[in-house]
């Protein structure tokens, strides 16, 4: 991203407001980047790369925003798919595109039965199947990320790292903070907690 991009705003005024929703809660930059890089992280556990495709079937919603915040930072091409089409139209782009997931609604009865027979209809594997609202047969949206921890910066915090296992067969990450004096030494000083613990960064933030 450029740095006006939303990922260098984010963290430069993390605890600046970003989204309201209907029901007036509230979501501040650091927060709407946090769920952001929970979801990019599942996505690639999940197999997705960059330039592979991602499909919504979104209302106007924060998870919508957040699906498009997450694609745009890794690389990811996201379909979005009008919510009011039919089975076979949702289908057709799923197939079409090439998908490599597929992000859904079903807080309208009609939706909810739009893409069940689209994934019907192609075979589109379950494994990819992710839901905001409980749909028979996708994972939900908070099942998905849970291995990931939602990492929050706030300006009262220096040094923020997600970290992972080494091992390529576990995600589960871990938030460790971290407070290091001298710019200088701070690499030297992350590779030595790492190295003794075999983890590895996928994501840091710096304030």
């Amino acid at each position: 991203m450029s740095e006006l991009g939303f990922y260098r705003i984010a963290n430069s005024e993390p605890d600046q407001l970003a989204l309201v929703e209907p029901s007036e809660k509230t979501w501040t930059r650091g927060e709407l980047l946090a769920k952001a890089n929970q979801l990019t992280h599942a996505l690639r556990a999940l197999g997705v790369s960059k330039g592979d495709a991602v499909a919504t079937v979104l209302p106007n919603s924060v998870d919508y925003y957040v699906s498009y915040l997450a694609c745009a930072q890794a690389g990811f091409y996201m379909v979005p798919i009008n919510w009011h089409l039919a089975g076979p139209e949702i289908a057709y782009i799923l197939e079409d595109s090439g998908a490599k997931a597929f992000i859904a609604s079903g807080s309208v009865p009609a939706m909810e039965e739009a893409c069940l027979k689209a994934v019907s209809a192609i075979n589109f594997p379950t494994s990819g199947c992710v839901s905001t609202t409980p749909i028979e047969g996708f994972t939900s949206l908070d099942n998905f990320l849970a291995d990931f921890l939602p990492i929050y910066v706030s300006k009262s915090e220096k040094l923020l790292l997600i970290i992972q296992k080494a091992s390529i067969s576990n995600y589960r990450c871990h938030a460790i903070k971290y407070s290091c004096p001298k710019k200088l030494v701070l690499k030297s000083f992350l590779d030595t907690i790492l190295q003794s613990r075999s983890l590895c960064i996928v994501g840091r933030y710096e304030l």
